[in-house]
Order: structure tokens, then sequence, then C-alpha cells
């Protein structure tokens, strides 16, 4: 999974949740960062990511 480095997202319970296998965890994760950089976009004046 690659995050950027401004993401607020504590890779700590991303790597717990990929040991568990707690993959509905991951995907929720995974869009809010969708979410997250949508909206920034958005905030910025670019078009849709």
């Amino acid at each position: 999974m690659v995050v950027h480095d401004y993401s607020e997202v504590d890779l700590d319970i991303v790597d717990e949740t990929l040991r568990n296998r707690e993959y509905k965890k991951i995907l929720k994760i995974v869009l809010t960062i969708k979410d997250r950089v949508k909206i920034f976009g958005i905030l910025l004046g670019l078009n849709e990511l």
C-alpha cells in the first residue's frame, strides 16, 4: 500500500490490519484516503481524480 507522506493515516494500524487479515478495515481506510484526495483536488480546482 502506498500512502503519501502528508497523509494522516497511522501506518501501524494499516500493518496490524493486514496482519490480521481484516480487509474490510483496509477498504474503509483506502476509501477515506480517496475521499480526502478528491476533496483536496476540488479545493485546488483540479479536475476529478
